[in-house]
């Protein structure tokens, strides 16, 4: 009777995984807050998110060796986040910021970002340490907001992985919001718990017997 028990309990669970839905999206808001800080931690949803700044980048030394420059104070703002160092306080050109979502990984789905110097803008989105696209915004003194699909093709609307990092080429901009879901269990993470529940209950039912 026990071990019926115990076998019921771990198809529920099974069947309760198998039917999750997709995990919801989560928004990221950067708004107003000290400006003394290189590294400020955020948790929305259950995501945890390590922003950082930095000046002196350049894409050749952060593709070749991770290096992303010096660490420099963030500059938040209620027109969103970017980095103090000396000059507008905006991720200007030789900025960046550095968005680290460890040990989650996450699908980037969207993010809003801030002109505020009324002209052409262009800044590039790196997946680690990897180039995956360049966003290119009008000279508009207002908000926009770029999706996935912005990007063309390369990225087909969706972007894998926890470390992101935003630097401007052209121009300077502010970071207001990013919107992320964290990614589903795949279905062989799924079969692993189902055998681990079974397991559980073979030596739970073992060890009634003993």
């Amino acid at each position: 009777m026990f071990f019926r028990k115990v076998m019921i309990l771990a198809g529920i669970c099974c069947v309760s995984l198998g039917l999750a839905g997709p995990a919801a999206a989560v928004t990221f808001d950067f708004g107003a807050g000290s400006n003394t800080e290189n590294t400020h931690a955020l948790n929305m949803g259950g995501i945890d998110l390590t922003v950082r700044g930095f000046s002196g980048f350049t894409d050749a030394t952060f593709t070749s060796s991770g290096n992303l420059g010096t660490a420099t104070n963030i500059n938040r703002t209620a027109n969103g986040w970017g980095v103090n160092n000396g000059g507008s306080g905006l991720i200007d050109v030789g900025d960046a910021l550095n968005l680290d979502f460890s040990p989650t990984s996450i699908v980037l789905l969207s993010a809003l970002v801030f002109e505020l110097d009324g002209q052409p803008d262009q800044f590039t989105i790196y997946n680690d340490q990897t180039a995956i696209g360049t966003i290119n915004l009008p000279a508009d003194p207002g908000a926009d907001t770029f999706a996935l699909t912005d990007l063309g093709s390369l990225l087909s609307g969706s972007v894998v992985g926890s470390n992101f990092t935003i630097a401007t080429n052209v121009g300077a901009i502010r970071l207001q919001s990013l919107t992320v879901t964290p990614v589903p269990l795949p279905p062989a993470a799924l079969l692993l718990v189902a055998a681990f529940l079974g397991l559980f209950a073979v030596r739970t039912v073992a060890g009634s017997r003993a």
